[in-house]
């Protein structure tokens, strides 16, 4: 990785749980710089200032959740990316429409701080190979 580029690029609406995950990242040993964007537009224009992530995340609602992916797997800098897709009562049907456009990883949401930090830095040994070692080392 490039210095200067993101190694997660995290596209959420929601300010604070946007923060809440920040703390989990940081919590679960995310080496690397995190950026956050409110809206797939805002992530594009994000990526063509910083580069290419290493990792994508994405608040996924039913309405919008395969169509941010499909914008997201679209760009050229981020086709081949890893996405996760964070899902809040994934309707029937959900889940598979979003693997179907591209998602790695679907993790279910609300999660408590624990739980979220447990997921993180799964999700960190798997797209990224840094997860566990870092936390190992914090507990």
């Amino acid at each position: 990785m490039e210095l200067g580029q993101p190694a997660v690029l995290l596209i959420e609406p929601s300010v604070d749980d946007a923060y809440f995950l920040k703390r989990a990242f940081q919590a679960a040993g995310l080496q690397g710089t995190l950026v956050h964007a409110t809206s797939v537009a805002a992530a594009e224009s994000a990526v063509e200032g910083l580069g290419r992530p290493r990792l994508v995340i994405v608040g996924c609602g039913p309405a919008d959740g395969a169509v941010s992916v499909r914008i997201l797997r679209g760009h050229p800098l981020i086709a081949d990316v890893p996405v996760v897709a964070l899902v809040e009562d994934p309707e029937p049907g959900l889940v598979e429409s979003l693997r179907a456009c591209g998602v790695g990883s679907v993790v279910p949401r609300p999660m408590d701080y624990e739980e979220t930090k447990r997921s993180l830095c799964d999700l960190l040994d798997l797209w990224l190979g840094q997860g566990s070692a870092a936390i190992s080392a914090r507990t």
